[in-house]
């Protein structure tokens, strides 16, 4: 009977060290995170909508914030507002607006709006196109660990 008890002890030690290294894990991301928050601006106005994202240089995950109506916005890499990984980042902003075609007021229905010719004079890109796109932006910025920080951009600058 000896033997016996000695596998169930195992089998009931396996689940513990699976639960301590899955917590282990998953706080050790959270803990190691900086929150990051900032200012968008056009030409030196602030933007209303959009999205920015900060790739870590060295891989791992990227953290994204929504641009507000003030221009502001919070990173997040796993829930909302918890921050980016220190370090080097390549930074994506992507803000853009559009409208109906010339002539056109508002659309009523689905078939009226499949049936226009969509100009791309329709969007608008508030910051220039290059820096939405991961491959051809140039904005960086620089993330140091363990202080909330402040990273503001503005397009009069890059």
């Amino acid at each position: 009977m000896q033997p016996c008890l000695a596998s169930n002890s195992i089998w009931t030690f396996i689940p513990l060290v699976f639960t301590i290294m899955l917590f282990a894990g998953c706080s050790g991301r959270a803990g190691s995170l900086t929150s990051v928050s900032g200012v968008v601006k056009a030409n030196g106005k602030r933007v209303s909508q959009g999205e920015i994202m900060f790739y870590p240089s060295g891989g791992g995950r990227p953290a994204m914030g929504i641009i507000g109506p003030d221009g502001r916005y919070k990173l997040t890499s796993f829930k909302a507002g918890d921050g980016v990984v220190p370090g080097s980042h390549k930074v994506t902003i992507t803000v853009q607006t559009s409208s109906l075609p010339k002539g056109v007021e508002e659309v009523n229905s689905v078939e009226e709006e499949t049936s226009f010719s969509w100009e791309r004079e329709r969007v608008t890109w508030v910051i220039p196109e290059k820096y939405s796109v991961l491959h051809s932006t140039t904005l960086t910025a620089e993330v140091e660990k363990g202080k909330a920080m402040e990273i503001n951009f503005d397009s009069a600058d890059f």
